[in-house]
């Protein structure tokens, strides 16, 4: 009859610089996993508010080209109330963002509209670059 051997119930003998490394690998982890995720949830957040921001801004250059047989101010009025109406302020915002609205010709002489929204930051801080234009043909 096979025996197998007790289990060895006293521990295995510790040198004193292994004591509760198991803990610090463990706390060091934890500490990476939630730094990972709050990266993580950041980034979703920048990548919605971008995209929302472009929603907006595409709506506001087709209202500005849409009307702009109404005249430049016209349109360009039209064309800020239109990204009022679509922007969406959060408790992040400060503010909302400032619409720049400019109208100009392409090479073949057809009008076109540049809308880009300006984040009022600090003087040090970045400006976005994004923007969208649209083409109206005569």
């Amino acid at each position: 009859m096979l025996r197998l051997a007790p289990p060895c119930l006293t521990p295995p003998p510790r040198n004193g610089r292994s004591s509760g490394s198991a803990l610090v690998l463990t706390l060091a982890a934890f500490l990476v996993v939630v730094f990972m995720g709050a990266l993580v949830i950041d980034g979703g957040l920048v990548y919605g508010k971008r995209a929302e921001i472009a929603k907006a801004v595409d709506a506001a250059a087709i209202a500005g080209i849409s009307n702009l047989s109404q005249g430049q101010n016209q349109a360009s009025q039209l064309a800020h109330d239109m990204f009022v109406a679509n922007y969406r302020m959060t408790n992040r915002d400060a503010q909302p963002p400032d619409l720049d609205v400019g109208f100009g010709e392409d090479d073949n002489g057809n009008q076109t509209n540049s809308n880009t929204p300006r984040e009022r930051a600090e003087p040090s801080g970045p400006t976005p670059s994004l923007g969208s234009h649209c083409l109206k043909t005569r």
